[in-house]
């Protein structure tokens, strides 16, 4: 368990979907951290043999208690005649890692029996049975190293996949030479690659242990762990670029290992296997057909060489000669050495003299050079694709952030939008108010203008009619002076007639605010009226 927590969280680079990463490091974190010991036995299916006998595939032997049975149940290699036919088959199932630990056969062990069978005589080819949903990256260079070993041999290698084929195990498919699945509902696909682990940062608390995390590095180690620390701090962009890289190679190696994928497929996304036959898979078959068609295969290929003293199938006496061979011209071999047209003789054997033997030395090592100079301008093109990447990356940034501001600066346009249209609505309605107001104030101010005229006209009459009785008084005190110098009436009365005293005169009414205009002119009036009865009745 320890083993495989040290490979999961050792490994930075992941072809794996999420779900079984997040599963597999929580279970056995936990595991570990409560002390709750695991014992989970290997699966003994690792390897098995399909024979042939006699050209005949022994389907007895090939049952599902074979394939899927015990160990002990297989065909060993001791087991095998000289002219039995094997394909080896090796189970790709679970959670790729490279070491395997403890719950699961790694990469290394797989590609050790791979690279054992196809030493094997008696080995024409391989199937890599697969239920996966990816692994770590790490594992696909051994996978690649297997069956490329397995190309040297002059071996095919398939895959047959019998259930989700995700991430890292989809990668080890195009590496295969040809890919089939059972069940066309079954996913294949997340081409990619992610990181992830668990970091905690100094001074942390473990949830679960109540442990507290102290780190210090060395003055020197500056940038030890320095993708880790940065990331733990919210900073991904070291890894980030580490992670595109990683990508981008395996990625221009799946293409060449499988030409006919289609560029929307390297996205991570996943597909029904019914759905990319021709792309990422083959076709549909069975164990049993696809075991069929590599011996098929391999029979034709056979039939088409040509035996050296005799083949292992027993077609041909070891001890006969060939006797059917026929006299052949090498045009091409000549013209590429600049020589007359090479003929070999009726046994098919070709002999070349030391000059010729020369001039083909000297082709094959201009040819070497040429390619030495293609190589070399091939790392140039590579260093200018990946300038022109990085260029393309930093634009994409740039036009991200650019992206970004014109985001913030719609948002706050609407915002600003919003509040014009907020004092819009504000400004018709004190718009309205002030309307209403200043018909108010046109009213008020008619009325004041009105009110004062008024004013002016009463003032007006209150003068004349304060000369009236100014006049009356006048009259009257000269009436009074020259009382009693009649010689018939005698002294006029103190009086002048008026009974019950002196005559009084009443104050002029106050403009009174709280009246309105009219009422007060009324009470002007009346004012006026007595002021002319008494100046009539004093006149009288």
């Amino acid at each position: 368990m320890y083993s495989t927590l040290i490979e999961i969280f050792g490994e930075r680079h992941y072809c794996m979907l999420p779900s079984v990463f997040q599963a597999m490091s929580s279970q056995i974190r936990a595991n570990i951290e409560m002390h709750i010991p695991v014992s989970i036995e290997k699966d003994d299916r690792l390897q098995t043999l399909i024979p042939f006998h006699a050209g005949q595939m022994g389907m007895n032997d090939f049952s599902a208690e074979v394939f899927m049975g015990d160990a002990e149940c297989m065909k060993r290699w001791d087991e095998l005649e000289n002219d039995d036919q094997v394909i080896n088959v090796v189970r790709l199932v679970g959670a790729m890692t490279r070491n395997g630990g403890d719950c699961s056969y790694g990469s290394i062990q797989l590609r050790d029996k791979m690279m054992r069978a196809a030493d094997v005589k008696q080995t024409i080819g391989h199937i890599i049975y697969a239920n996966c949903p990816g692994g770590m990256a790490s594992a696909l260079l051994d996978f690649r190293k297997a069956i490329e070993y397995c190309h040297s041999k002059g071996q095919k290698v398939y895959m047959f996949c019998d259930g989700i084929v995700a991430s890292g195990c989809a990668f080890v498919s195009a590496m295969c030479d040809g890919t089939y699945y059972f069940n066309g509902d079954d996913m294949i696909g997340s081409l990619g690659m992610y990181t992830a682990f668990m970091t905690m940062t100094d001074g942390d608390k473990n949830p679960s242990t109540g442990e507290t995390y102290h780190e210090r590095y060395a003055s020197r180690s500056t940038r030890k762990n320095e993708e880790v620390r940065a990331a733990a701090n919210g900073d991904m962009s070291v890894l980030e670029k580490e992670l595109d890289e990683h990508l981008e190679e395996l990625l221009t190696n799946l293409k060449k290992d499988r030409p006919q994928v289609k560029e929307e497929q390297l996205d991570g996304a996943m597909f029904k296997m019914k759905d990319v036959v021709g792309s990422l898979v083959d076709g549909q078959s069975t164990m049993p057909g696809l075991a069929t068609k590599i011996y098929d295969d391999w029979v034709a290929c056979k039939q088409k060489k040509k035996p050296s003293g005799g083949g292992t199938n027993g077609n041909q006496n070891s001890n006969s000669k060939n006797t059917n061979a026929m006299s052949k011209e090498y045009k091409e071999v000549a013209a590429f050495i600049g020589e007359e047209p090479y003929v070999s003789d009726k046994e098919g054997n070709l002999t070349l003299e030391a000059g010729q033997a020369d001039a083909l030395e000297g082709k094959l090592a201009t040819i070497n050079s040429s390619s030495e100079q293609m190589a070399t301008e091939n790392t140039d093109l590579k260093q200018q694709v990946e300038t022109l990447t990085a260029s393309e990356k930093s634009l994409k940034e740039e036009r991200d952030l650019f992206a970004q501001q014109v985001a913030d600066l719609t948002d706050k346009l609407n915002a600003a939008n919003v509040l014009a249209d907020q004092y819009k609505a504000s400004s018709e309605e004190a718009t309205k108010t002030a309307s209403g107001l200043q018909e108010q104030v046109t009213t008020l101010t008619t009325a004041k203008e009105s009110a004062e005229a008024t004013v002016a006209t009463q003032k007006t009459t209150i003068e004349e009619n304060a000369q009236v009785i100014a006049d009356q008084v006048s009259k009257i005190t000269t009436l009074e002076k020259a009382s009693g110098k009649s010689p018939d009436l005698g002294e006029s009365p103190k009086t002048n007639g008026a009974q019950g005293g002196q005559l009084t005169m009443e104050k002029a009414p106050k403009w009174d605010p709280m009246l309105s205009a009219l009422e007060n002119k009324k009470r002007l009036d009346a004012y006026n009226e007595k002021l002319r009865e008494r100046a009539m009745n004093a006149h009288q």
